[in-house]
């Protein structure tokens, strides 16, 4: 996700029809996998449980590194929104920032759980 996020924000620079869209559909297609990497990696979390789920289906991600990589996904593609021609994608770019503080939150809150628990 990381990778095609950065791809995107060099093809913003290159004014081709190609280039254009292939904005588009990484801003479509990896909005879609940081909603289930989140729902996956957050909200299954935070309820405990395990999930028979088709949307979940890995175990959720506790390294502090892949959720900085989310954090830096989510804010290359929220830049990406803010600034894009199309109305539609601009308005969706609100998702991402939502998405951004919760992961944030839980990032830090993690990090100070390990602290305390290592202490």
């Amino acid at each position: 996700m990381l990778l095609r996020a950065m791809q995107a924000c060099g093809a913003i620079f290159i004014k081709t029809p190609v280039a254009q869209a292939f904005v588009e559909k990484a801003l479509g297609t990896s909005r879609d996998m940081l909603v289930q990497e989140f729902v996956r990696s957050h909200l299954q979390s935070l309820s405990g449980s395990a999930s028979n789920s088709n949307l979940i289906q890995s175990k959720p991600s506790s390294d502090p590194k892949h959720q900085i990589h989310i954090i830096m996904t989510l804010i290359l593609l929220q830049t990406i929104g803010l600034f894009h021609q199309d109305p539609q994608q601009r308005a969706s770019s609100n998702i991402y920032h939502g998405m951004l503080v919760l992961v944030t939150s839980l990032l830090m809150f993690m990090v100070l759980y390990e602290k305390l628990t290592v202490s």
